[in-house]
């Protein structure tokens, strides 16, 4: 049979074809629930925008308009028949037997298809239709011939449901033996075409769109150079194959029987952890492919630190590489792709434990993303044992660094260092993230080991205490994750006077960091006018922001978003006035615990005005919450010795008024 683009029904009636086998080596029929569902809802999605696209169109109203425009119309429906393609099966012709087909990949898919197929023919009565054309004389076209149970079970199967018997009732047949109850594909074709028969009583899906419109790509890997001619094919037909099919061609392509069944089978494996991810998409192809990007990026970045490659033409080749439709196999052996996977895996078993992101396995990975993916990729790799807690650990500094602005805003240059940074650790064998601390002399990667980095590093690595370390790191990771501190704590450090070097870490107090976290986020989780008059009697804490030149003034924020807060608290001229409020906050607190935030900043307040009889504009302003109010986006406006208070941003006639 030729290499080519098969519908469902033309392929298995094929003259060249009599059975399509699985081998006794292929794993067995494993698909769940999920995957059959996936799949028929996936078909049930373009059939019905095939019924969707023809429903306004009958045979009567084509047959009445002139043979020229009924010919430009009956082209156009052509264009949009939406054809469900199931991607690339691969075989080959058994030797021994003419018409016999050994399917090496897409054992799952032809499965549940052939499945479906029977279900379709017995609830539109057309037992005999299957009968011609996928169980003639009772050889099914798709079987498990050389797996006796599985073979026997399948054509007695088969059998009892065309003459219409129950499915409910197939386990009290004299031919169904306990043996089967251990036999997971027997289970499985007995279990998933309940589903199927369940699916089709709520939905409605026809035979002819099943046997018509589903599509796929038959590769023969028996025939090295179908290869080239794959895309010679494809090309004057103006289609193109997915990269990872082209790629698993060329890599099986020269491979024993005996080999091309192995890696068959894993490759069937990695395709389907694609498949059961790829969420809207509607084949495993854009996840595959990512992944196979992970891989080449890694690689390649490897192969430059080897070459000493300038890193400016590492950038431009990462760039042009990230939106790069088609990628070649040139890096790749199945043994990359296998380690790789496998480091996967481990990612995905611990993905709850992990800043895991459904993204990534649907094709749709950032360039920021890398720097958090490929050293667990790495990772995973080289320790295939890891527990949660070292992968967890690993990743989550790397997490951590991606949000730093100076890295967010332009990855490229970190993805390489964080690369190279990995390959060094990994290489010197260290497994524990706090290792991180013996490459910071490296000054490549100042960026990533900042000070404050190192230090959280060297604080968890002189844990004696392993469950003293968790707490440290569960308090830090809580701090890092808040909306106000992106990564970045150590401006908390100072409010609780923890001013540690990598030399000298000593004097830190878990319980009065978490306390200070706590009065922190109470004081700024929902900041209002009572917490922005507090904080200005600790000083001039508002924000520059330039002129306003219908009042010829300079413009400052009492800050309302979220970003100017983040800018101001490790701002070296802002933050004491923070510290102080914190500080003063957190004493008060800790004398009289059943004030509310309301009560403890009424406090603050009354004490400034009580202590600060002076009139100036601070004093007016807190004196009086009107003002504040007054302006609700929280600009003012000085102009010489006079206030401006602004309703908006921008002044405007009658959105500001004056004040002494």
């Amino acid at each position: 049979m030729n290499t080519g683009k098969h519908k469902l029904k033309a392929f298995l009636t094929h003259h060249d074809l009599d059975q399509i086998v699985i081998p006794e080596i292929q794993r067995d029929y494993v698909w769940k629930e999920e995957n059959v569902t996936k799949l028929l809802e996936s078909i049930k999605l373009n059939a019905d925008r095939q019924n969707s696209s023809l429903e306004n169109i009958t045979d009567e109203q084509l047959n009445q308009l002139p043979p020229e425009v009924r010919d430009i119309v009956i082209r156009g429906l052509e264009d949009k028949k939406q054809y469900c393609n199931m991607g690339f099966i691969y075989a080959y012709s058994d030797s021994e037997l003419a018409g016999r087909f050994v399917l090496i990949d897409g054992q799952q898919r032809m499965t549940t298809l052939y499945l479906l197929l029977l279900n379709l023919c017995v609830k539109e009565g057309k037992i005999d239709h299957f009968k011609r054309s996928y169980f003639q004389d009772g050889i099914p076209k798709f079987d498990y011939k050389v797996r006796e149970e599985a073979h026997d079970f399948l054509v007695n199967f088969i059998t009892h449901i065309l003459e219409g018997n129950s499915i409910d009732s197939t386990k009290d047949q004299h031919w169904y033996y306990e043996i089967y109850e251990n036999d997971s594909t027997i289970y499985s074709l007995w279990n998933n075409y309940k589903i199927i028969d369940s699916f089709l009583d709520e939905n409605v899906l026809s035979l002819e769109y099943v046997e018509d419109y589903i599509e796929f790509w038959y590769f023969d890997t028996n025939k090295s150079k179908q290869g080239e001619e794959l895309y010679i094919y494809m090309n004057s037909r103006g289609e193109s194959v997915s990269s990872n099919e082209s790629i698993k061609a060329n890599l099986l392509k020269g491979l024993s029987d005996q080999e091309k069944h192995d890696w068959g089978v894993k490759w069937e494996k990695w395709q389907d952890l694609f498949w059961k991810n790829k969420v809207e998409n509607i084949s495993a192809d854009k996840g595959f492919e990512e992944f196979l990007k992970w891989i080449k990026i890694i690689e390649f970045i490897k192969g430059s630190l080897k070459k000493n490659l300038p890193t400016v033409s590492q950038i431009t080749w990462l760039r042009t590489f990230k939106d790069v439709k088609r990628i070649s196999g040139e890096s790749l052996t199945l043994q990359i792709i296998e380690s790789n996977f496998n480091a996967l895996s481990t990612i995905i078993k611990y993905k709850d434990e992990l800043k895991y992101k459904s993204e990534w396995l649907k094709g749709q990975t950032e360039a920021i993303e890398y720097i958090r993916l490929l050293p667990m990729i790495l990772f995973a790799e080289k320790y295939p044992d890891c527990s949660a807690i070292e992968i967890k650990r690993f990743s989550r500094f790397f997490f951590n660094v991606t949000r730093f602005d100076i890295i967010s805003k332009n990855p490229y240059p970190t993805l390489i260092n964080v690369i190279n940074l990995t390959i060094s650790f990994l290489n010197s064998n260290f497994r524990d993230v706090t290792e991180l601390i013996n490459l910071v002399s490296n000054k490549s990667y100042e960026n990533i080991l900042t000070s404050e980095e190192t230090i959280k590093l060297k604080l968890y690595k002189d844990q004696i205490d392993s469950e003293e370390r968790i707490k440290i790191e569960g308090a830090f990771w809580g701090a890092e994750d808040y909306k106000f501190c992106e990564g970045k704590i150590s401006f908390l450090w100072d409010y609780i006077d923890f001013q540690p070097t990598l030399e000298n870490i000593n004097g830190f107090d878990l319980e009065e960091f978490k306390q200070c976290l706590s009065n922190f986020k109470s004081l700024f989780n929902s900041a209002d006018d009572l917490l922005r008059r507090a904080l200005l009697s600790k000083g001039d804490y508002p924000a520059y922001d330039g002129r306003t030149s219908s009042l010829d003034g300079d413009r400052y924020s009492f800050i309302i978003e979220d970003w100017r807060w983040k800018t101001q608290f490790p701002n070296k001229n802002k933050a004491p006035f923070y510290k102080d409020l914190v500080t003063d906050f957190s004493l008060r607190k800790s004398q009289t615990i059943n004030l509310s935030r309301e009560q403890i900043l009424s406090q603050i307040i009354s004490g400034y005005l009580t202590t600060n009889t002076e009139l100036d504009w601070k004093h007016i302003i807190i004196s009086n919450p009107d003002h504040l109010e007054y302006c609700r986006q929280k600009f003012i406006c000085f102009s010489g010795d006079k206030i401006h208070l602004l309703q908006d941003r921008n002044a405007a006639q009658h959105n500001w008024k004056t004040i002494n």
